[in-house]
């Protein structure tokens, strides 16, 4: 659907005291051009001297940066001048040897009125930024598309994968390690109560990789066919109706 604000909301970087990039990329089609012009760019905690305007500018030699550390969580924001559907967009990383300051946790949220947000989009462990590195996703894919994995190009893994946060309320994901039958199984409980119905993904922590999906039957059970032998896997739990991230664990196989 068509919206007028469009932002990348970044939940923490690779390790810089800042967090930064060269270009974000906004697509009203799938491999299209930089839909990002005639309107306004802005962002929470932005160094004046590296405006968010430089996100759009087409020069990979700009950047825009904002203050904060590891943990930080800053934005920028594009307001068009009339709404468009977003879907799919990109990342450069900064041109320079400070690619610790590239987005690894993030999502891609929009509005209509500036204030009222909702995710679109959520990219979680994106390590290992080289150059001017262009990083291309499809809107969705990473949070509620079971039948891909959002590659565009080779550069990019889909990886709803982070450091797991303190959850309120409760919440419990138990996993089985994969055996060798490659599958890892579990069950999902939210404040204490085995949770049907919810989107469950596996993906290998090693390289991001989306391994396989599942939907928690009426006993909050889920089972995911690995597909192969990975040494440590990472699965998180979706809310299927906000494809927001509830729950998460981990496994290292035995």
């Amino acid at each position: 659907m068509a919206h007028l604000y469009w932002r990348l909301h970044a939940r923490s970087n690779n390790g810089s005291s800042g967090c930064g990039f060269s270009e974000l990329g906004l697509h009203t089609t799938v491999g299209g051009s930089q839909a990002a012009t005639g309107g306004t760019a802005s962002g929470t905690n932005v160094n004046a001297s590296y405006p968010a305007s430089n996100l759009f500018d087409g020069n990979i030699n700009t950047y825009s940066i904002a203050t904060g550390n590891g943990s930080i969580e800053v934005w920028w924001q594009y307001l068009f001048p009339s709404a468009v559907n977003i879907v799919e967009y990109s990342l450069t990383a900064r041109n320079d040897t400070f690619t610790t300051d590239s987005p690894r946790i993030w999502s891609l949220d929009y509005s209509d009125d500036g204030a009222n947000w909702t995710t679109a989009d959520s990219v979680y462990s994106q390590t290992g930024w080289t150059q001017a590195q262009v990083r291309t996703f499809l809107v969705g894919s990473n949070t509620n598309a079971p039948s891909s994995n959002g590659h565009k190009s080779a550069a990019f893994n889909s990886s709803p994968i982070w450091t797991p946060p303190a959850f309120a309320g409760g919440h419990r994901l138990t996993v089985a390690a994969p055996t060798s039958a490659r599958s890892v199984s579990g069950n999902v409980q939210v404040a204490g109560v085995a949770t049907a119905g919810l989107l469950v993904r596996a993906y290998a922590k090693a390289t991001g990789e989306l391994i396989g999906s599942a939907t928690t039957d009426g006993s909050g059970n889920y089972s995911i066919n690995c597909g192969s032998n990975w040494a440590d896997v990472e699965v998180i739990a979706f809310d299927p109706t906000t494809y927001q991230a509830l729950i998460y664990d981990q496994v290292v196989p035995g």
